[in-house]
């Protein structure tokens, strides 16, 4: 891993489209990595160490931007349309080898390293 290294830019553009905090990161990693596995909200948050509130409202995002579906009570990775499929696989290739980057792109999206997850980005299902 390069902290100076630059993602490919393909990789670079799906993280400034499409994930806006390192927690959606982190779950939409998990759920690509288990393809036919459903996961509910209180399992993602103790993966990730967040807490329930905030899993739900990530999951919720992903669903909404068409990279997991939900099926009431679960979420599953299953993109909208092939092209988001390789989209992730290629995120997924790349994260281990441009961890930093990635991550200090999303947190410049948000203004700030430090902002914290909890009341940052408005309820995607109101």
């Amino acid at each position: 891993m390069n902290a100076d290294a630059r993602p490919p830019s393909a990789v670079a553009q799906f993280v400034s489209r499409h994930l806006d905090s390192v927690a959606e990161l982190e779950a939409l990693l998990l759920v690509h990595g288990t393809p036919g596995e459903r996961w509910d909200v209180r399992r993602v948050a103790r993966r990730l160490y967040i807490s329930d509130a905030d899993a739900r409202l990530v999951l919720h995002r992903l669903h909404h931007r068409g990279l997991v579906s939900h099926d009431g009570s679960r979420f599953q990775y299953q993109p909208r349309h092939d092209g988001l499929r390789v989209e992730v696989d290629a995120l997924a290739a790349a994260y281990p080898h441009f961890l930093i980057p990635l991550t200090e792109l999303i947190h410049s999206k948000l203004g700030s390293a430090g902002t914290a997850l909890s009341g940052k980005f408005a309820d995607p299902t109101t």
